[in-house]
């Protein structure tokens, strides 16, 4: 897996690194209950396997293809990219989000930054310093944070909460972490596959997406 530094400039010009983009919230049941749900299907009693059956299980309903008990299994995500990034991520129109909202929310130099890359112009910068002064000097005129964010571009830094079931979850890693994928919503991917690589309640649905994905 590609990991990719994420470097941010806030209203003054200064670099920040965030170490974090995205986080997992909750995640609703244990990758293995899915295969407990999915023995009703057949009259089975949802305590009736040891928990190494229901993993067997698990793997044998991903490999025949019954995937719609893997709809049961939920994540909710903390979300901090980019504007631009977001989008490609909001794509995916099979989840949810609670996005912070600049109609409700005024920038404020100390938390807000925008996104840039070290390899990237200067001119960059200059925008983005451009683009914020511009937003303050409406919101002094008298115009809502509503009507000021107009002037605001796609490199703006935005936080949300995403929540996606883990078959769909699969759909958005298959697209996204392929190398045809832009960079930083790769990197979205690369995390969710850590994550998951390393909580407890989904280990079993790691090692099925990396033989599925071929990584």
């Amino acid at each position: 897996m590609v990991k990719l530094k994420r470097e941010f400039i806030n209203k003054e010009g200064e670099v920040a690194v965030f170490e974090e983009t995205i986080r997992l919230v909750n995640v609703n049941i244990p990758d293995y209950e899915i295969a407990k749900l999915a023995r009703i299907s057949h009259g089975g009693n949802f305590y009736e396997f040891s928990t190494e059956d229901d993993v067997q299980l698990l793997k044998r309903l991903w490999k025949m293809g019954h995937y719609t008990p893997f709809e049961f299994q939920q994540f909710i995500f903390y979300v901090k990219v980019p504007i631009y990034t977001q989008r490609q991520l909001m794509r995916h129109r099979t989840s949810s989000y609670i996005e912070r909202s600049l109609r409700y929310v005024k920038l404020n130099k100390n938390k807000n930054y925008f996104y840039f890359e070290p390899e990237w112009d200067e001119s960059v910068k200059e925008f983005y310093e451009e683009a914020y002064k511009k937003y303050t000097e409406l919101l002094e005129k008298g115009y809502k944070a509503e009507e000021a964010r107009v002037v605001l571009p796609l490199g703006l830094m935005t936080e949300f909460y995403w929540r996606i079931d883990a078959r769909n979850l699969f759909n958005f890693l298959k697209l996204r972490l392929d190398n045809h994928a832009q960079k930083n919503i790769r990197v979205v991917a690369n995390e969710i596959m850590e994550i998951l690589k390393n909580n407890k309640n989904t280990k079993n649905l790691y090692e099925i997406y990396k033989e599925a994905l071929k990584i």
